[in-house]
């Protein structure tokens, strides 16, 4: 996706781990920053949402455990899970979506 002009972004859509036949529906683009390292240079990537996002607070009591029938494909892009509204919600690995980053040595 172009962002800000000519700046191309890698654009990540979580729908495509979970639904069967994906194709892209997304409302909304979210950008993400992120350092793999202190004082590395920032990079951005684009993630497709159905909704803008919410701003919630959550702390380590709200942690909860793996599911059983948590989708293996989203383990490798989850750090944690929360509770929130009967529901275990990731906080994804941000860097681990940007395929250039995965696949860099």
């Amino acid at each position: 996706v172009f962002w800000r002009g000519d700046r191309m972004l890698p654009l990540f859509d979580l729908a495509m781990l979970t639904q069967p036949g994906f194709e892209p529906s997304a409302d909304h683009l979210g950008v993400l920053a992120y350092q793999t390292a202190p004082k590395e240079q920032i990079r951005h990537l684009g993630i497709a949402l159905q909704a803008p996002p919410q701003r919630i607070r959550v702390s380590d009591a709200d942690a909860c455990d793996w599911p059983e029938d948590y989708p293996e494909s989203w383990k490798a892009l989850t750090l944690a899970l929360f509770a929130r509204e009967d529901a275990c919600i990731p906080v994804l690995d941000v860097p681990g979506l940007d395929s250039e980053t995965r696949f860099r040595s």
